[in-house]
């Protein structure tokens, strides 16, 4: 696709009745006029600054904007060129106007703002329907544009990957299963542990504690040790008995 046409003209027929004195105290288009000049010598930085007087001193001060951005944008200054574009969008010239806003779709697309020039080109389309070189750069823009979005995400809606994405979720949720029995069982196993633990440690002989066995043992002893203290006592019982009937019978 070829280069962006640019429109470079400079509005010079609207100064057809300037007055024969150009001096700059009785010339209303001085500093255009200067600025012109410097322009189709292409010393496009000294035409810069007489457009830019142009534009505060000067009575047409569209034309001296318009050119002001032609002379910014031939040195590069694209950001700066939109704006003086923009000031020239004034006026009911037609033709003027289609200029502008074809220009400024320029500048806009230099600096890669693609959606900005397309609204800009079909502005000048407006007005200027029959303008071939600004429909070339509205597709030109719209390509651009085009090119700089990412691709939408595929919905085709292919059976082959409908089926495949869905066996993939069936995988997906067959290892989620797996995964949860996995856990459950870990903490079965772990449940089982911990309870046979607590089993083993209540098995586990505590010295502060007395078995069955020895507390029946115990028991058993007491009872021979009374057992024994009542003999005992029956027997002393039983000889001081005696001993009291011998008495009565020395007496």
């Amino acid at each position: 696709m070829k280069k962006i046409f640019f429109l470079s003209f400079v509005v010079l027929q609207q100064f057809a009745f300037a007055q024969t004195d150009t001096s700059a105290a009785k010339d209303p288009y001085f500093f255009t006029r200067n600025g012109n000049s410097f322009y189709q010598k292409k010393d496009y930085k000294s035409a810069e600054q007489q457009y830019t007087l142009a534009t505060t001193k000067d009575s047409l001060k569209n034309a001296a904007n318009y050119n002001l951005g032609n002379a910014l944008y031939k040195d590069g200054k694209y950001d700066q060129a939109a704006s003086a574009y923009a000031n020239a969008l004034s006026g009911s010239n037609a033709d003027s106007l289609s200029k502008a806003w074809h220009n400024l779709g320029n500048a806009m697309f230099k600096q890669k703002q693609y959606q900005e020039s397309i609204n800009a080109y079909k502005q000048a389309l407006q007005l200027n329907p029959k303008d071939d070189d600004t429909r070339y750069n509205l597709a030109y823009a719209q390509q651009m544009l085009r090119a700089q979005q990412p691709p939408p995400p595929s919905n085709s809606g292919n059976k082959n990957d409908s089926t495949k994405n869905k066996q993939d979720q069936q995988q997906q949720q067959q290892q989620q299963n797996d995964n949860n029995k996995d856990k459950q069982q870990q903490q079965q196993n772990n449940d089982q542990n911990q309870q046979q633990g607590q089993n083993d440690q209540q098995q586990q002989q505590d010295p502060n504690k007395m078995s069955q066995q020895d507390a029946q043992r115990m028991l058993d002893a007491m009872k021979d040790e009374e057992r024994n203290t009542r003999n005992n006592i029956n027997k002393n019982n039983k000889a001081n008995n005696g001993g009291r009937r011998s008495l009565n019978k020395d007496w």
